[in-house]
């Protein structure tokens, strides 16, 4: 009687018949191709739902595949994924390396995941009689991604590793809904980005992804601001408008641009830096379209700017030694100031507002100086609506949550770098999130409200579930300090600058049932 073949060269025979290279079948079950190639190799087997989803694939059953546990005798000794000892990577095939140009797959359905069930607690803090965070809800472009996770198709080109280097193997869509994919709970040492932006000559401190595009706005040591596709790492377009001019120009002294911004709405882009100066242009061009130049005062350097959510004004804030210390909001078709809020920061320049944010309902504007308050200003006529304190010598960062109620602030001292979330409605400080080791830099909401990213000089970034606290991805990729973050307008990817002249595209959740 001859002996059935066991599961690995099943596997690998069924995957042959189809011309799939390991890459394909990975994107297929919803894995990675480690795991394809563990399985292959007979030193691990898949667990139940990926068993499913092969059968599923080959249209067999468990025991045609082998996979039946109780009566393969031949498989008695294999271990599970999990209790798996790690095995050197196998160097990729011919085939493998053909399917690096991209691959067809689909979505495999799944269930939501209880997040909660998966957090490690990380050292969050809630404050007595804390109000429960409104629970979010999917956008419509997340809610129509997972009711056809089941049965829809797509064509993914995949990114390549390195703005300089497209020799990378494909890894599993961007474009899966939220309950597709569930956070790290077993986090591996190094996340693998998607793409890897490495043109800048100098440090990069400014991000901005594309509110409806793919395409990403970034900034820093260089004066110039680099346009760029996700998908593939391309360079688009360079703005130049913040270069020296005159005999500055002949210098090896390069302006910083810190802030960068998209519109809500079409190919405008707002960025201030070294100067006075806040500069509206078009991604597409590169041509200047307005520069905004009411901001005053000696040394003056714009850290922030934000639009207004229909796009027709922009609040920018800037740091000098002089009487303007203030927010200017201006019309962003003419360039005319419509009002001013006073900081109250002093005379000397002490990064005087490091940070401002426009809450997505349009009615506040939130500010940070270097005196650890925190203030909130209506937006329609300057008027003080309330004040925070803070427990650092001075905030880094804020960010509005989606609904406009929270607001999350970002302390930027090393001897105090945690994360408090406001609540707006009352006044309190309802979590603070600990575990960065330094400074935090930029933080920001995930678009449909459940998570929060956070840039620090640990040279990390975390993502954090912001009912909890918890930690559940911490990305270590990055060589020198984290500067800034941005989540995708479909919030399955996380754009991350750092000083060591890269921006890294990577995923913060991936598929925890292989």
């Amino acid at each position: 009687m001859t002996q059935p073949l066991p599961f690995s060269e099943r596997l690998k025979r069924e995957r042959l018949r189809r011309s799939w290279s390991q890459a394909q079948l990975a994107e297929q079950i919803g894995c990675d191709v480690k795991s394809i190639r563990r399985w292959e190799q007979g030193k691990a087997l898949p667990r139940t739902y990926s068993r499913q989803r092969i059968c599923q694939l080959f249209n067999t059953s468990a025991e045609e595949l082998g996979l039946l546990e109780d009566d393969d005798t031949s498989l008695a000794n294999v271990s599970t994924e999990a209790a798996s000892s790690p095995m050197p990577e196998a160097p990729l095939s011919s085939e493998e390396r053909e399917a690096q140009v991209g691959s067809s797959s689909s979505n495999p359905p799944t269930q939501k995941t209880d997040l909660s069930s998966q957090e490690t607690s990380n050292g969050a803090s809630p404050s007595p009689a804390t109000p429960p965070m409104p629970e979010a809800t999917l956008s419509p472009q997340e809610a129509g991604c997972e009711a056809s996770a089941s049965s829809s198709q797509s064509t993914m080109q995949e990114a390549p590793f390195s703005s300089r280097d497209t020799d990378r193997e494909p890894s599993s869509s961007p474009n899966a809904s939220y309950a597709q994919r569930t956070p790290l709970s077993s986090q591996p040492e190094e996340i693998v980005p998607l793409t890897v932006y490495d043109i800048h000559p100098k440090w990069v401190v400014a991000l901005s992804w594309e509110p409806h595009g793919t395409r990403i706005a970034s900034a820093g040591g260089d004066g110039t601001v680099h346009i760029w596709d996700t998908n593939r790492g391309q360079h688009l377009q360079t703005y130049r408008g913040h270069e020296s001019k005159g005999i500055l120009a002949k210098t090896p002294f390069l302006p910083t641009v810190y802030a960068v911004a998209w519109a809500p709405h079409g190919s405008r882009i707002a960025s201030g830096g070294d100067g006075k100066a806040v500069h509206i242009w078009n991604a597409n061009t590169g041509r200047t379209i307005l520069k905004y130049t009411g901001h005053s005062g000696l040394l003056p350097d714009v850290f922030a700017l934000a639009w207004s959510p229909d796009g027709s004004h922009i609040a920018s804030a800037c740091s000098s030694i002089g009487m303007d210390q203030t927010i200017h909001i201006w019309n962003t078709r003419t360039g005319e100031s419509v009002l001013s809020y006073p900081t109250r920061c002093g005379w000397l320049p002490s990064f005087s507002v490091l940070a401002l944010t426009w809450s997505p309902d349009g009615t506040r504007i939130a500010s940070t100086c270097g005196d650890k308050n925190v203030r909130i200003w209506d937006a329609r006529n300057g008027e003080n609506l309330a004040i925070y304190t803070t427990p650092a010598d001075w905030v880094r960062d804020l960010a509005w949550s989606p609904d406009s109620r929270f607001l999350a602030v970002a302390n930027g001292t090393k001897a105090d770098n945690s994360i408090q979330i406001w609540d707006t409605a009352t006044g309190g400080v309802i979590l603070t999130y600990s575990g960065h080791t330094d400074s935090i830099r930029n933080i920001a909401w995930s678009p449909n409200g459940v998570y929060l990213a956070s840039a620090s000089n640990d040279n990390t970034v975390r993502v954090w579930n912001v009912t909890t606290g918890d930690t559940l991805t911490t990305y270590r990729g990055h060589r020198h300090w984290a500067t800034a973050v941005a989540w995708s307008p479909d919030g399955m990817r996380i754009a991350s600058a750092s000083n060591d002249k890269t921006v890294r595209i990577w995923r913060p959740f991936v598929m925890s049932f292989v």
